[in-house]
Order: structure tokens, then sequence, then C-alpha cells
């Protein structure tokens, strides 16, 4: 079933913010490395199918820069590999 656009945004917003709390830009990475606009939609994908998005948004407003997402995030070991560079 589709998502509805709101939805997908709301993901796509959260994932981009996710990754910048651990240093990643992911228009920076994917500029840098093209092949990377694949791992991105797969992490958008991934992060679309997360059930503790309510909870996401909570712990962002909590935290400015971190070293690791939450164990919750569909997307922790990637941005956490992106992270180190």
């Amino acid at each position: 079933m589709k998502k509805p656009p709101e939805t997908t945004e709301k993901h796509l917003k959260l994932m981009r913010s996710m990754a910048e709390k651990v240093g990643v830009n992911w228009s920076d990475a994917v500029e840098a490395n093209p092949e990377l606009a694949r791992t991105y939609r797969h992490a958008a994908l991934s992060c679309m199918q997360c059930q503790n998005a309510g909870e996401c948004v909570v712990w962002q407003a909590e935290h400015e820069q971190v070293e690791d997402t939450p164990e919750y995030c569909l997307n922790r070991k990637l941005l956490k590999n992106l992270s180190k560079g």
C-alpha cells in the first residue's frame, strides 16, 4: 500500500534531520559519491517503514549533535558508517 505524500515527506525530513545529527549531509554525500543516491533511496524506504516516527520526533527535539542514533533507528548502522567518512 502506498503511503500518503505527507507521510513520505515527514519521514524524509526525519531521515535527513537524523543524518545531520550524526554529521551526515546527504546532499554533500551524494554529490561527492553519486552511487550513494541508491543508498539514500534505500534509507528513505527504510525510514518510511519505521513504527517509531513519534519517538523519533521527540528524540530529535531533545538532541542537537550526537555520535549515534537511537537503537530503534532502522538506518542506524548506515548512518554510523557514513558519519565515519
